[in-house]
């Protein structure tokens, strides 16, 4: 195991939340909000290119208030599926 600083897996201006691990620790997925808008990301664990898997078109205009309402999402045990659980301000829930 290398030792050092740690160093950012992403440079995008988001706020990136939630990070989770890919069963077999080759991916992470996480939530991303930039501009209002909250997106799920996949990218190798060791950083590389980030994939856009969804994008959830409504406003959320202050995340901090809202972060409890996103922390949802998980790894299928074979790694192959995300699940993520949106909860939106009428408390209206939503898989997908």
């Amino acid at each position: 195991m290398a030792t050092g600083s740690p160093q950012p897996l992403t440079k995008h201006p988001g706020d990136d939340l939630s990070p989770t691990w890919s069963p077999d620790g080759d991916h992470i997925a996480f939530l991303r909000r930039f501009k209002g808008k909250i997106n799920i990301i996949k990218m190798p664990s060791v950083g590389g290119k980030e994939h856009d898997l969804l994008t959830l078109n409504r406003n959320v205009p202050n995340f901090s208030n809202n972060w409890h309402d996103f922390n949802r999402i998980s790894w299928s045990t074979d790694g192959q599926f995300l699940v993520f659980t949106d909860v939106d301000s009428t408390q209206k829930s939503e898989s997908y």
